[in-house]
């Protein structure tokens, strides 16, 4: 359908300059036309992208997690924090998902100290475990092998986590020093994978 308008509108292009005399009628005829072409295309990439985040929704990295038993604290607070899109959007991401059990210790009065372990969790710390790209067990592996069991992971908060490898297994360390492991890998989903681990990981 598409081609089919666009086989239109340059064949109305070519009709019109063939039975035009003046140069600068052909040239805002060629224009006018380039525009047509440019929204046509902007059209459909909103159709796709909206398309994409629609399926992303229902078998995306945030379905998954809805899905998960283990993660039910995790889908609270995203949910509470209102950032339910953040998972949804195009591309592919990983996400680091602490267990339940990571969130017992988690402070969440209206007194608790944002510069310590046991801050209350907010969007910067949930951002902080969502990297982009499909980072999955045998790549981060592969990847830690041949940097001498070390590497760092920007997140999408703007900081980093060290990956590291420990007698086989990945750690990953915060800005805090907090190691968390990861205790279950490879959840895939339409737009990225989901690694279940132990603790919350905080930004600087």
């Amino acid at each position: 359908m598409r081609r089919e308008l666009l086989w239109k509108i340059c064949f109305t292009v070519l009709i019109s300059i063939t039975s035009c005399d003046s140069k600068e009628k052909k040239d805002e005829i060629r224009a006018e036309a380039e525009k047509e072409i440019v929204t046509e295309n902007e059209a459909e990439a909103a159709l796709k992208e909206q398309i994409t985040i629609e399926d992303n929704r229902e078998f995306g990295l945030i379905a998954e997690i809805k899905q998960l038993e283990n993660l039910n604290s995790l889908e609270y607070q995203i949910k509470r924090l209102g950032m339910d899109s953040v998972f949804s959007q195009q591309g592919l991401y990983t996400v680091f998902a602490p267990a339940n059990e990571a969130f017992k210790t988690l402070d969440t009065s209206p007194t608790a100290k944002q510069d310590t372990t046991m801050s209350a969790f907010n969007q910067d710390v949930l951002l902080n475990h969502i990297v982009e790209n499909k980072w999955n067990s045998a790549r981060l592996t592969d990847t830690l092998e041949r940097s001498n069991g070390q590497v760092k992971i920007k997140t999408k908060s703007g900081d980093s986590l060290q990956a590291l490898l420990v007698k086989d297994e990945i750690i990953l360390r915060d800005a805090m020093g907090t190691d968390a492991k990861i205790i279950s890998s490879d959840i895939e989903a339409s737009n990225g994978i989901i690694h279940i681990i132990d603790k919350i990981v905080r930004p600087q």
